[in-house]
């Protein structure tokens, strides 16, 4: 076992050497901010903080929290050049998942309690600044029809439903206000008819798909931060590349609980899907 356990950690180191190697000696890549959005995936108090789900797990929520002040900063240089800077935020009450996804959970013992609608532990990090857009989702993927995006200067009433617990639905139900479910429904709702020459329209209205309003915009390139990175972070990436978007991977705005995973996680993106390079290498 002790073998195996030196074997990871020296693949582990060679896999953080070549990572870093690449990005240190990449380029500086200038974006057009017309084309280019941040998205800084899941950075929650429940996923970076001792007192929230990770820490109290057991998991080593350290590279999160060196990360955050990287990320606080390319989101203010971002927005000073006019790039807009999209929070990801999981919901993952059991009830709102898909059943394969909730499932999955209860095989593994996961338990309920995970950056649950209305806890501490769902709001984002109180070190970044104030995001101008805010995207949802009750999947790994940011690219899932279980999300929604919207602005939250435009719609503060998502804001404070955000910020309500979960058990409150059934009231707010029969008021006839709108859950969760109901929001995602008119995301895909509003993304089947979402074009260039209405998507202000449809933001001022209500939500929308991630994707949708990407292409929308015009956006073409993507900067993704945030973590987790096997995770949420994977699955953004996976999604967005997929789809065609350029990816630039700031390799110091990136963290993952899990050091193996993080390291071996980058590199492959880095070789198949992104751009790596460091934060400040990201021009605007």
């Amino acid at each position: 076992m002790t073998q195996m356990s030196d074997t990871i950690a020296t693949y582990t180191k060679v896999m953080e050497t070549k990572v870093m190697e690449i990005a240190e000696a990449a380029p500086e890549y200038k974006v057009d901010p017309s084309k280019t959005l941040l998205l800084v995936v899941d950075l929650q108090n429940d996923g970076g903080r001792e007192e929230g789900f990770a820490g109290k797990a057991g998991f080593d929520v350290s590279l999160e929290q060196k990360i955050e002040p990287v990320v606080a900063k390319l989101v203010k240089r971002a927005q000073q050049a006019g790039v807009s800077a999209c929070y990801v935020q999981c919901i993952y009450d059991f009830h709102y998942l898909i059943p394969n996804m909730r499932e999955q959970f209860e095989m593994v013992k996961l338990p309920e309690g995970m950056c649950n609608k209305g806890t501490w532990g769902a709001k984002f990090v109180d070190t970044l600044p104030k995001p101008d857009l805010w995207l949802v989702k009750s999947h790994f993927s940011s690219f899932s029809p279980y999300t929604f995006l919207f602005d939250p200067e435009l719609q503060p009433e998502i804001v404070e439903y955000l910020s309500l617990p979960a058990e409150r639905d059934e009231e707010l139900k029969k008021q006839n206000k709108k859950t969760l479910h109901d929001y995602f429904l008119e995301a895909q709702a509003h993304s089947a008819v979402a074009t260039s020459s209405n998507i202000d329209k449809l933001m001022a209205m209500g939500v929308v798909g991630f994707d949708a309003y990407l292409k929308a915009k015009g956006i073409d390139t993507i900067i993704i931060t945030g973590a987790s990175t096997h995770v949420c972070v994977d699955a953004a990436v996976c999604g967005a590349a997929e789809r065609g978007y350029r990816l630039l991977l700031p390799v110091d705005a990136i963290a993952g609980e899990d050091h193996d995973k993080h390291w071996c996680y980058l590199h492959n993106h880095g070789f198949f899907k992104g751009r790596l390079l460091t934060a400040d290498k990201v021009k605007f």
